[in-house]
């Protein structure tokens, strides 16, 4: 038995994922919602069932065989490609559409940080100097693929163990 290849999969679901999240961000801005934690958690929820759904669909293309590495490659390959598009989005969108997002992130920040009162003021504004050089578009279009990625292999790692269903030896 031939393996069906990964990599049409993991392009497929990466693109989705990438859009879905795009489209999930924006909705959040339009809203007034982008800072909300809670509804920051929905991420995580698209990017492991956007994984899930890749492996699935690569099983089902592959006879219901699935190894463990291809299911890692197709969750990593999913989450790069989906972090690079989502990343350039909100690179677009804080840099062009609404340049002042840095600004409200910086000041949303800082009074997350006022409310902890084990911080002084001037410990907070040593944090904000610390993390300013990150909130740039630039930096959190890295930081979004270097998470997406990181994200990603421990989703696929734990996935991939639970979802793997290896030929048998007389296939490979």
């Amino acid at each position: 038995m031939e393996s069906t290849p990964t990599r049409p999969t993991a392009l497929k679901y990466g693109l989705i994922m990438g859009l879905v999240m795009a489209a999930y961000t924006l909705i959040l801005s339009l809203t007034g919602q982008s800072f909300n934690q809670t509804l920051g958690y929905v991420s995580y929820v698209i990017i492991i069932g956007v994984i899930f759904l890749a492996m699935r669909e690569y099983k089902s293309l592959n006879e219901g065989f699935m190894t463990f590495k291809q299911g890692l490659g197709i969750g990593v390959l999913a989450s790069l490609i989906g972090g690079t598009i989502s990343s350039a989005f909100s690179f677009v969108y804080m840099t062009f559409i609404d340049p002042d997002f840095i600004a409200k992130l910086q000041e949303f920040t800082r009074s997350e940080m006022e409310k902890n009162q084990d911080l002084s003021p001037a410990q907070v504004d040593q944090a904000m100097e610390m993390t300013s050089f990150m909130m740039t578009p630039g930096a959190m279009f890295v930081m979004g693929i270097i998470g997406s990625v990181i994200l990603g292999l421990i989703v696929s790692l734990i996935m991939s163990a639970i979802l793997k269903n290896e030929p048998p030896m007389e296939d490979y």
